[in-house]
């Protein structure tokens, strides 16, 4: 696995959204836990200016009841679903995903999900609280990962088994 760590990058889950989203092109994307930040960003043109479809999958019907008063967007497919393992077969449904962001409630849900995605596809991951020793080993498995250093106690991990992330990030060797 070639892993990349780097205090001058961004530090928060929607940094590495937006690095994202103005490096490549992100037509369809998918999040696994909604929310003020990160349904929002995707959503922002300035942020992802490409982007067409945003599925947000959540599993906490408050969140969910909340963000849905929130977001309005055409672009925007809001589902809700009973827990987390219920997630998987949404996404296994929806294809050509360009970038996933798993930023779902439960440590177990978070490891149910980036298992299921470990030979998948989709050039980008994304995992919201990615210091979690629970999937760390996990993430070890994808062929390219990227953990800023940062000072928010919640990490952000980026992970890809198709695209080496020093090329999208700028890493100088």
């Amino acid at each position: 696995m070639d892993t990349v760590n780097d205090s001058t990058l961004p530090d928060s889950h929607l940094d590495a959204i937006r690095k994202i989203c103005r490096t490549k092109k992100i037509i369809k994307a998918l999040e696994f836990g909604s929310g003020e930040i990160s349904t929002i960003g995707f959503l922002n043109k300035k942020i992802c200016p490409d982007l067409k479809h945003l599925i947000s999958i959540e599993d906490i019907e408050k969140w969910y009841n909340k963000i849905k008063l929130i977001v309005k967007d055409e672009r925007w497919e809001y589902r809700f679903v009973q827990d987390e393992i219920s997630m998987i077969p949404v996404f296994k449904e929806n294809i050509n995903i360009d970038l996933i962001l798993i930023d779902s409630q439960s440590v177990k849900g978070r490891v149910y999900i980036l298992t299921a995605l470990l030979k998948d596809p989709t050039p980008f991951i994304i995992l919201h609280d990615s210091e979690q020793p629970d999937y760390l080993h996990i993430l070890e498995s994808f062929k390219y990962s990227y953990f800023p250093e940062t000072i928010s106690p919640h990490k952000v991990g980026v992970v890809s088994n198709m695209l080496n992330l020093k090329e999208i990030f700028q890493i100088k060797e």
